[in-house]
């Protein structure tokens, strides 16, 4: 299963930190200058 959030630029609200073992099993690409996250499955 797999979640995807799309959630609004709230600076009152905590950020969602997925940390670096999600990010190594789901080989995410990030583009902080374009403000994108793309993971990859098989």
């Amino acid at each position: 299963d797999f979640v995807i959030l799309d959630m609004e630029e709230d600076r009152e609200v905590e950020p969602l930190l997925l940390g670096r073992p999600f990010l190594a099993t789901g080989r995410a690409l990030i583009d902080v200058e374009m403000g994108e996250l793309m993971l990859r499955t098989h």
